[in-house]
């Protein structure tokens, strides 16, 4: 430990020496000609500049190129204070200008060269304004014309450039935001556009103007100027500047109007948008220009930008009046649906979570959105000719793609429906993409909001005639009302009741849901029971009121042999189990079941029935599935997987068939499962932490529920009201701290894991912190003295409700509405505890709800956090004598006085696999932070006020204290990277502290999560003193 930090520090050291270092050979390199630099860049010279540069091909060979420098500058930004960032992109302006126009280094300035090159007149040269630099270099060479082919024929100088781009410049940006010197995006943009189209800024810098601010009237005189018509920029080379800008720009976050937000933003935006508009050869080209520009927009987070980038998108999808490729191929590329994606990427990444989104922007756009779709409906309607009718289906889908985004922010319950009440009628639209979107959108929009009975009614009758369009074409492949189906079914019983009805009786009845072909029948039967499985999933009791009608059609479909449509059947029927609460032994749809799967003989499809049978509560019908399938296992992993299932399922069908008298026996298998789990990984790379950290959750469940019992068994053969003062009372209060203790752990397992798993096993591990936590609540009411509610352990923990429709969940709501729990008038004793004992004897034979994703193990990727004290704040670091003595691994160090401010530097990247695999899409890092005091001289010290500090009940400060890094965009791109400086909250006490840190994310739906971080060390030292 003592070497780690000692290397440490080391590195810190070394680090700030490589800067001066850099610094200064960057600084002799911007005097270097472009000759010079080409034949240093690529190993052979070109015949041209070796001719020039014979003489010196020994002294070039000592010096690195400008691309390598940059590449150096940009692996030691963590160590740079922001004046020598700002420096070294300056210096990297001076570069980019010296391929753009070779005459601005070296040669040119030949009246500051001479024989002994003086450092007073190389720093007049680097001092210049970019203005008076273009000013002294661009009279050399003829207009460029945007656009044109004929330019930039050098080999040699393109390769050099090219490698400049990709490795020098784009690594300096990827890996820190934006210095303040704005010299190279002015350079960037002007590259790109020469003469701009700036309608797309006139309201972004009215304001600007109207003041005179500096910034803006600086960036004008840039925009309006000729001297990027000189620039020796081939239409290849724009493309690529254009993709840099997307991939590896990070814009820093600011408010006031300075170089950055006045001045290079709206010339990017600007540029972007006259390539996108004017010079763009292909719809793809323009769409990347789109794409840069709506980065650049939400980064800056400002409404008023992104409201014209929005706008300015949403104009050019229903302007645009061409017919796209996707009307031969659906694989071709959609400039339509590309737009329609991007209006969503701008609502998502600049709203971030649920509920702080911007109020204005979203009012303004959903408005403009709205408008846009009554004119398309018009259209489908016949009442309107204005878009080309091949169009329209193209417009229709990519704008419901974009208004789906909505839906995650609005708050607003009336504006929502009336929206809603133009998009249910597109569910009958004869377009299948239409259709598509429109059911993904109602969908979300529904699980976000509450479901009326009206827009209930209205929903049915269009999926009625929708599913009558479909069956009257043949169309019975596609499943694309399942979505829409499950959530209507589950907000309301009313819907699920009378959807399962239509379809049950439609395919019992009607001519056209059936054929006298059996390919076609076996179709429409398929078709049928994935319906019927969408809307008695999320509804058990309403299957259950259906569950003879779907047993008919099951054993019908099971005689025609048609076994896919039988096993959705099944999986619907299995559902019903969630009706009841108690195990009953002779069980029709568990006999079925057993019965199905004997006669089955593909053990795949057995298998995907037993995981469905797990997470439905069947537990006795898991096991009988899972111990035939054992037998025919082939390795040792898969009998491993299949085997810690099969205990699981034991385990839980013991304790639903016998209740507290089975949990010796299901203690028994769950510790054998937990055995097999651990064992899996050197077997597999899947990652099984989920896994093991949930069946030690369940264990120690079992173990709290026995404990439970004997407090009750106690109080009644007392008869008394434990007190705090008997050895009753004292199990009662440890049993109640452990119920909120557990409950804590379910949420922090929650937390840890949740990002990467379904809303299935999310809903789960709420449902059990809600188990845990009623529990501890009324066994306090049942009792517990009132003294007894003060315990913090349960009150203060985060309140999830988790599924209220389960039927553990029911069974405490029916014990929670008892008049025992209510009434003031003394209960007796020994009654209260029949009633918490018979509680926890009914828990153990309802079903536990299990996660999908207990059965579904994934990879899950670690990102990297790297933690350092921020370089330009001057600090002594503790002697290592002292660290080693503390055994603490730390990152950094610093000693302070009581209240000075720290600032802290956080670099690091979430690769694309984790947006990929995450299941909510998030836009926003946050960082927690957690202060544990490891060294103070007296305890007095620990006492006082303010966050930060130590008190005498609490050691640590909760991670309860979130800050947020910045209002940080994760792009969907190949450079995930983030910066931040950030300052921690004052410490006033003497002592020596120990601050670490977690890197999290919170997503749309404003859930934060933790995200898993490479193991390093993200821990800084603090020590306070007054000396």
């Amino acid at each position: 430990m003592t070497n780690m930090w000692s290397s440490s520090k080391e590195v810190t050291s070394h680090s700030r020496d490589s800067v001066i270092e850099l610094l200064r050979e960057a600084k002799l390199a911007c005097n270097r000609s472009l000759f010079e630099e080409i034949a240093i860049s690529n190993d052979t010279p070109d015949e041209h500049s070796s001719k020039r540069m014979k003489d010196l091909t020994t002294k070039m060979s000592l010096r690195r190129s400008w691309t390598t420098i940059l590449a150096n500058a940009a692996s030691l930004t963590p160590f740079m204070t922001n004046n020598e960032h700002d420096l070294i992109s300056k210096y990297a302006a001076i570069y980019l200008l010296g391929y753009l126009n070779p005459h601005s280094t070296g040669c040119n300035f030949f009246m500051l060269r001479s024989t002994t090159l003086q450092n007073g007149l190389l720093d007049a040269f680097i001092d210049l304004d970019l203005e008076e630099r273009l000013e002294d270099t661009s009279h050399s060479f003829d207009a460029n014309e945007i656009g044109q082919a004929n330019v930039c024929t050098d080999l040699p100088r393109e390769t050099a450039l090219k490698a400049f781009l990709q490795f020098g410049l784009a690594a300096l940006w990827r890996e820190r935001d934006a210095a303040n010197n704005t010299d190279v995006l002015h350079l960037v943009a002007m590259a790109i556009a020469p003469q701009l189209d700036t309608s797309i800024i006139g309201n972004i810098v009215a304001s600007w103007e109207e003041s005179q601010v500096s910034a803006w009237i600086k960036a004008s005189r840039l925009m309006g100027c000729l001297f990027a018509h000189s620039f020796q920029v081939r239409y290849g080379l724009r493309t690529l500047m254009i993709k840099l800008v997307l991939e590896n720009l990070l814009l820093p976050i600011t408010n006031s109007p300075n170089q950055m937000l006045a001045g290079a933003v709206p010339h990017l935006l600007a540029s972007l948008h006259t390539f996108s508009n004017h010079a763009a050869r292909n719809a793809r080209d323009a769409h990347v220009a789109h794409q840069a520009m709506v980065r650049i927009a939400t980064q800056t987070g400002q409404e008023f930008i992104v409201r014209e980038v929005f706008y300015h998108i949403l104009s050019q999808t229903i302007e645009d009046k061409n017919n796209c490729s996707c009307i031969n191929s659906e694989k071709s590329f959609c400039p339509h649906a590309a737009r329609g994606g991007l209006l969503r990427h701008c609502i998502l990444s600049f709203n971030g979570s649920r509920h702080h989104a911007d109020k204005t922007f979203m009012e303004q756009a959903i408005a403009a959105l709205s408008a846009s779709l009554e004119e398309l409906l018009l259209l489908w309607q016949g009442e309107s000719e204005e878009i080309p009718l091949n169009n329209s289906a193209c417009l229709l889908s990519s704008l419901l793609c974009a208004s789906e985004s909505f839906f995650y922010f609005l708050l607003d319950h009336d504006s929502a429906m009336q929206f809603l009440e133009m998009i249910i009628q597109l569910l009958h639209h004869s377009e299948r993409r239409v259709r598509i979107a429109a059911s993904s959108l109602l969908a979300l929009a529904f699980s976000y909001h509450i479901a009326e009975d009206k827009f209930m009614t209205i929903l049915f009758e269009s999926l009625k005639a929708a599913i009558e369009l479909k069956i009257s074409q043949g169309d019975t492949k596609i499943q694309e009302f399942n979505s829409i189906v499950s959530v209507a079914a589950r907000k309301s019983a009313c819907f699920a009741s009378s959807f399962l009805s239509f379809v049950i009786e439609s395919r019992q009845t009607k001519e056209n849901w059936s054929s006298a072909d059996k390919n076609n029948d076996n179709q429409i039967a398929l078709f049928a029971s994935r319906l019927i499985a969408s809307s008695a999933l999320p509804n058990g009791r309403v299957a259950m009121a259906k569950v003879k009608a779907i047993i008919t059609l099951f054993e019908a479909e099971s005689e025609k042999g048609n076994i896919l449509a039988a096993r959705h059947l099944l999986t619907a029927l299995l559902s019903t189990r969630y009706a009841y609460i108690i195990h009953h032994a002779d069980n029709e749809v568990q006999n079925l079941a057993l019965r199905f799967v004997s006669n089955d003989s593909d053990p795949w499809g057995a298998y995907q029935l037993a995981r469905h049978a797990m997470c439905t509560g069947n537990f006795s019908v898991a096991k009988e599935i899972y111990a035939n399938i054992l037998q025919h296992t082939s390795t040792e992993k898969s009998f491993l997987w299949i085997g810690l299932l099969l205990k699981i399922a034991e385990a839980e069908t013991s304790l639903n068939e016998d209740g507290a008298k089975g949990i010796p026996h299901a203690t028994t298998c769950l510790q054998a499962a937990l055995s097999y789990t651990e064992s899996i990984p050197s077997q597999s790379s899947y990652s099984m932490m989920f896994q093991i950290e949930f069946l030690r959750l369940r264990l120690d469940f079992l173990d709290l529920s026995a404990v439970t019992r004997l407090v009750c068994q106690e109080t009644r053969l007392f008869s008394t009201v434990p007190k705090d003062s008997n050895r009753v009372g004292l199990h009662l209060i440890n049993n109640i701290k452990c119920w909120g203790a557990l409950a804590s752990r379910f949420f922090s397992l929650y937390r840890r894991h949740g990002l990467f798993l379904c809303t299935q096993s999310r809903t789960t591990l709420r449902t059990m912190h809600s188990i845990c936590r009623r529990i501890g609540g009324i066994s306090i009411k049942l009792l517990g003295e009132p003294s007894f509610t003060k315990t913090k352990d349960y009150a203060d923990i985060d309140k999830p409700k988790g599924d209220e429709m389960h039927p553990m969940l029911r069974l405490q709501k029916e014990i929670e509405n008892l008049d025992l729990l209510t009434k003031d008038k003394f209960v007796e004793p020994a009654v209260s505890a029949t009633v918490l004992s018979e509680l926890m004897e009914g828990l153990h034979r309802a079903p536990i709800p299990f996660p999908k994703g207990f059965i579904h193990p994934v990879k899950i990727p670690s990102t990297k956090l790297r933690i350092s004290i921020d370089p330009s704040l001057k600090h002594n670091a503790m002697p290592q004598d002292e660290i080693k003595s503390l055994g603490v691994s730390a990152n950094d160090s610093i000693i302070v006085y009581p209240g000075a401010d720290i600032i802290i530097y956080a670099a690091g990247s979430v690769p694309d696999s984790v947006m990929k695999r995450a299941h909510s899409t998030f836009s926003r890092l946050l960082l927690w932070i957690k202060i544990k005091c490891i060294s103070a001289p007296h305890k007095k010290n620990y006492e006082g006020e303010g966050t930060g500090q130590i008190t005498k009940d609490q050691q640590e400060i909760s991670d309860n204290c979130l800050y947020r890094l910045h209002k940080l965009e994760i792009p969907a791109s190949q450079s995930n990277k983030f910066t931040a400086h950030m300052e921690l909250p004052t410490i006033k006490s003497v002592g020596i502290y120990k601050i670490d840190f977690k890197l999290g994310c919170r997503d749309i739906a404003c859930g934060e999560w933790e995200l898993p971080v490479l193991d390093t060390s993200n821990t800084i030292v603090v020590q306070v003193t007054e000396d």
